[in-house]
Formats: structure tokens, C-alpha cells, sequence
């Protein structure tokens, strides 16, 4: 019982870590890239075409956001599992990719920000998973 509340605890506190350094990474590419001061977010048709028309640089935040997040809630989720296993690391990164498909089904984002996300979860899902296990 004590090894499963550790792991749910771990996979919680990596959540948390995770979504803070997403949000966080994200208001930095929002006060690069701000949207325009008359756009009503509550209006989904200026979202959407805000979106639609959104620079690179801004898009390259968000992936870099997302990538962070599951970097570091991955690694502190398999950093303290027990035994640093990594399957509680891997369960971040999973609720996180999740998390960033319904973000991507909600607002139109573009074909290659679709691949590029599926590269970045992953791959930053991996590395967090392997540096937390490592001594």
C-alpha cells in the first residue's frame, strides 16, 4: 500500500511540476508574442483566427513549453518513485501529451506543429524518465 501512494504521489507532484513550468514557459512566449490587446478570448472565431495566424517563434514557445514540462514532471515523477522506476515518469508524460491533444483538437494548430508535438513528448518524456533514474 505505502509503494502505491508513493507512486500516485509521484505521478501527482510531477504533474504539478510540470503544468507550473508549461505555464510558466508559456507566459514568457506570451509576453514575446502578445496577442493583440482587442482580442475578446471568449469570442472561439478571434481565438481561433489568432491562432490560426500565430508566428513561429510563438508556436517554437509553446513546443518548448510542453517539452520542459514533461522534461522535468517526468523526472521528478521517476526521481521520487521507488526504486526511481520509471513507469510513474512515463504516466506524466502520457497525462501531459493528453493534455497538450486537447489543447491542439480546441485551437487550430498546424500539421507540423501536430508531428512536431508528437516528437517532443516523448523524446522529452525519455529524457526526463532516464536522467531521474539515473543515481
Amino acid at each position: 500500500m505505502r509503494g502505491i501512494r508513493r507512486g500516485v504521489g509521484s505521478v501527482l507532484a510531477g504533474l504539478v511540476a510540470g503544468f507550473v513550468v508549461i505555464t510558466c514557459v508559456e507566459a514568457v512566449g506570451s509576453s514575446v508574442y502578445p496577442p493583440p490587446a482587442a482580442l475578446d478570448f471568449t469570442d472561439s472565431e478571434s481565438v481561433n483566427a489568432y491562432v490560426t495566424h500565430l508566428p513561429l517563434g510563438a508556436c517554437l514557445f509553446v513546443l518548448a513549453a510542453w517539452g520542459a514540462g514533461c522534461l522535468l514532471g517526468s523526472w521528478l515523477a521517476t526521481r521520487l518513485a521507488a526504486g526511481r522506476r520509471p513507469r510513474p515518469g512515463v504516466i506524466v508524460g502520457v497525462i501531459l501529451l493528453a493534455a497538450g491533444v486537447v489543447n491542439m483538437l480546441m485551437l487550430p494548430h498546424p500539421a507540423w506543429f501536430w508531428v512536431a508535438a508528437f516528437v517532443v513528448f516523448p523524446v522529452f518524456t525519455y529524457l526526463g524518465t532516464r536522467l531521474g533514474a539515473s543515481p
